[in-house]
């Protein structure tokens, strides 16, 4: 009987779902004004550079699907990826949180209210 192929995390849809990416030079952002787009395809999204993603290369700049949870530094999308934020955010991503009257929280910095970001 021929041994079974081993399993590569990036051709295994579920399981690659498990992987923790890390994501750098972050910033938080919403869906451009697409009259088009679902509902559900809405919401609030990350991007930056992934390290460790089973689909793109180290350091290549990925906007993420919706945003549906966040403890602390761990951000679950919708479509089940977990991202870890690593560093600071994207500088430009600060400047505006600093125009906006916003303060920069390390340790939390997305809070969500029912999916949309708050204060």
């Amino acid at each position: 009987m021929p041994a079974k192929p081993a399993l590569h995390l990036a051709h295994s849809g579920a399981a690659a779902r498990r992987v923790t990416v890390e994501l750098s030079d972050w910033a938080v952002g919403d869906n451009p004004g697409d009259a088009y787009l679902a509902p559900e395809h809405r919401g609030i999204r990350l991007s930056g550079r992934v390290k460790g993603h089973p689909k793109h290369h180290d350091g290549k700049l990925v906007v993420t699907s919706p945003v549906r949870s966040v403890a602390g530094r761990t951000v679950r999308t919708a479509s089940g990826s977990t991202y870890l934020l690593v560093g600071e955010p994207e500088p430009g991503y600060l400047e505006y949180l600093q125009s906006c009257g916003r303060t920069y929280d390390p340790v939390e910095p997305i809070k969500l209210i029912g999916g949309r970001r708050r204060g």
